[in-house]
């Protein structure tokens, strides 16, 4: 059974002081107040949260952004797998909203990058609200028109990046993949050949002739 570690950040006065004034920056805000807790990030690496935007000269006119807190708790082992593996999923992610992301059109959207700011101990990534943008719906199951958006969504993604470079990406697969998952490949039964195909399989998709970002 997978279980949700949920740790309730209580940020410290400093950090949401800071935290506030980079996103004021970011979107040209007089103030940026900390409005919503949306939830925590896997093993309490920290939290997303909705900020609450004042002030006359927030421009275009927003009334909240989604903030990424990404804060890796410090008695984690710095050199375990499982630690490396998360903090490069987030280093990906922030490379691919700062850098990548703009290239989504309506086809495929993902939420606009508005800011990143990365410090000794943990980094933080200013986004859209999406729920603000016309977003707002989540869905638990989906019908076939369900499943068929979702189908275009994925397939005008990978065609805007077919053939590209990832560069600042996973340069292989994503954070699910071969060599990234040696401890669980090596913890696996041996019951139906998986665990002795698992090379095969991954040298066969990684010799794909036409890649794309997932």
């Amino acid at each position: 059974m997978i279980g949700w570690f949920l740790n309730v950040l209580v940020l410290r006065p400093n950090i949401m002081q800071s935290i506030e004034t980079f996103v004021s920056t970011c979107v040209s805000a007089e103030q940026a107040v900390k409005a919503e807790r949306i939830q925590s990030l896997w093993s309490g690496y920290g939290e997303i949260f909705k900020m609450r935007l004042e002030g006359e000269r927030n421009r275009p006119k927003r009334i909240s952004v989604v903030v990424k807190r990404v804060a890796p708790p410090k008695k984690k082992s710095i050199e375990s797998n499982s630690h490396l593996r998360k903090l490069r999923s987030y280093e990906v992610e922030t490379n691919f909203y700062e850098t990548w992301s703009m290239r989504c059109d309506s086809k495929c959207k993902v939420p606009q990058f508005l800011g990143a700011k990365k410090l000794d101990h943990e980094w933080w990534i200013v986004l859209e609200d999406l729920d603000r943008s016309g977003y707002s719906e989540r869905a638990d199951d989906y019908d076939k028109t369900g499943v068929k958006l979702c189908l275009e969504w994925l397939a005008n993604f990978h065609a805007t990046f077919l053939g590209e470079t990832p560069d600042g990406l996973w340069e292989i697969g994503t954070y699910w993949h071969l060599a990234t998952r040696p401890d669980e490949h090596r913890d696996m039964g041996n019951e139906g050949g998986l665990k002795q195909a698992a090379v095969a399989i991954d040298r066969r998709l990684n010799e794909c002739e036409f890649r794309t970002l997932v």
